[in-house]
């Protein structure tokens, strides 16, 4: 299968999952009331990557990476798609990436170490991806030139190559830091069992992206040795080297949504703490319970359940939930 061939279909599979989890994360968060900063990222994110998907398929359609001319190709529009996708791929980027920080700044409330190593993370990586922003923006002066239209000036092509390694070793390093932090959080700190499962799937989607961005640095080291009369194998290079990009991107957009759809695993019997699985006594043969305690003129805080069982009580409660009780005199 030939590069523009995978690309279709990467794309077109990475908007349609990222669709579903990110509308289904909006829609528990928004429902739940619990919209966060987190959330506004993930957007923010899928936004920018459907743009940018949406560019490149434009630069596709114009016959970016074709082998031969066919009717309707322009290879100067194709071209002018490509480069502003590129752009749109450093914000989504960014975003997505932020999104991942943020998610698992959200699980870490109980480690303040990690939650400063992921500040300083993001603020680096920001940092970065916005220099190299400006960068690629202002390759060329206009920019038109970078697609072969007017005159003017533009950057060496070893500045453009070295803000290019200085954004996929900082890509690699954060990716690997955001991948590998899960498995602190799976064993150093007291999470419930279903937070485990989101934070081991993270680990294993995290490792898969890190090793995109690896490929993806490896294929732009090839397009920049390349001589400038290997034009068809440089667009190629380019295209497989996109390829990885829009999965690594992908795949942190998925990421970060699935640890936000960790309320959904009540509904799967299989998981612990599912509110979906079997009870250990039937209805009609229940446990001993003891005296019945009379609530009635003792003072019970609503938000702790701390009161309810005398203190000489075997069992005690552990889990805290709110009741709010009324009741009607005669």
């Amino acid at each position: 299968m030939s590069p523009r061939d995978s690309f279709w279909s990467v794309m077109v599979a990475f908007v349609v999952i990222n669709s579903v989890t990110v509308g289904l994360r909006l829609w528990l968060r928004i429902t739940s009331g619990s919209f966060g900063y987190d959330d506004w990222a993930t957007c923010v994110a899928f936004g920018v990557f459907v743009v940018f998907c949406a560019f490149e398929f434009q630069a596709l359609g114009y016959g970016y990476g074709a082998t031969e001319m066919l009717p309707g190709y322009n290879p100067i529009l194709a071209a002018e798609f490509f480069v502003i996708a590129q752009l749109l791929y450093l914000v989504a980027q960014l975003a997505a990436k932020i999104s991942v920080a943020l998610v698992l700044y959200r699980i870490a409330t109980m480690a303040p170490l990690i939650r400063k190593i992921l500040i300083a993370s993001m603020v680096i990586l920001s940092i970065v991806s916005v220099v190299s922003i400006f960068i690629f923006g202002f390759q060329c002066r206009p920019l038109s030139v970078a697609w072969g239209v007017g005159t003017g000036t533009c950057l060496p092509g070893s500045t453009i190559a070295n803000t290019a390694y200085a954004v996929s070793a900082a890509d690699i390093l954060f990716s690997w830091l955001y991948g590998l932090m899960p498995i602190y959080l799976l064993w150093s700190v007291q999470i419930s069992m279903r937070t485990k499962i989101v934070v081991s799937v993270l680990l294993g989607f995290g490792a898969v992206s890190c090793i995109a961005t690896i490929l993806r640095l490896n294929y732009a080291i090839m397009v920049s040795s390349l001589p400038s009369t290997a034009a068809a194998q440089a667009v190629n290079l380019l295209l497989t080297a996109t390829i990885y990009s829009a999965t690594e991107v992908g795949l942190a957009i998925f990421c970060a949504s699935l640890a936000a759809l960790k309320p959904l695993l009540r509904f799967i019997p299989w998981i612990p703490g599912s509110s979906k699985g079997t009870s250990k006594f039937e209805s009609n043969n229940l446990e001993p319970r003891g005296p019945s305690i009379r609530l009635q003129d003792r003072h019970v805080d609503t938000g702790s359940e701390e009161s309810i069982l005398p203190s000489n009580q075997q069992h005690h409660i552990q889990k805290t939930t709110h009741y709010e009780v009324s009741y009607e005199s005669h």
